[in-house]
């Protein structure tokens, strides 16, 4: 094969960018000691993003191997009483932040706390996958706007 066709054929390439970049640094990160902590976080970013009372949005809390908020990332949406979530998308940006613990949070905009077979059922999903990474995924929270959550670690449900 001549070099001008293989560089013909290396501009039909589609070229890959992976990247993570923190904007706080290590000794000001916070720390997450157990799933007050978490929810103590979520929920103010719940509130200030007014996703609440809208549909259920699930996000992740990246941690580091010191339980230390790495970054917080959505990695799903949907209506007022489900929500579709991207599995694969959670574990890559864990991945690129070099993440070791993980813990998932979804609203109820229903305001009920209680989880679903389907939250129980994704959580011990990602509990898994994570394994496979060696990550820890530590928790998995119900929220609700008025400031009550559940844990399902805590009950015992992963």
């Amino acid at each position: 094969m001549k070099t001008k066709d293989l560089i013909a054929d290396l501009m039909q390439i589609a070229e890959v960018s992976v990247g993570y970049s923190a904007k706080v640094k290590a000794k000001d990160r916070q720390k997450i000691t157990g799933a007050a902590d978490a929810h103590k976080l979520l929920h103010f970013w719940y509130e200030n993003t007014g996703m609440y009372e809208q549909r259920e949005v699930m996000t992740a809390l990246l941690l580091d191997r010191t339980n230390k908020v790495l970054g917080l990332v959505k990695i799903g949406e949907g209506s007022a009483f489900s929500c579709v979530v991207d599995d694969q998308y959670l574990l890559r940006a864990a991945i690129l932040a070099n993440a070791q613990g993980i813990i998932i949070a979804h609203n109820h905009p229903s305001g009920n706390t209680k989880a679903s077979e389907a939250d129980i059922k994704l959580s011990k999903k990602l509990k898994q996958s994570c394994s496979l990474l060696n990550m820890e995924l530590h928790d998995s929270l119900i929220l609700v706007s008025e400031g009550d959550f559940r844990s399902l670690a805590n009950d015992g449900e992963i």
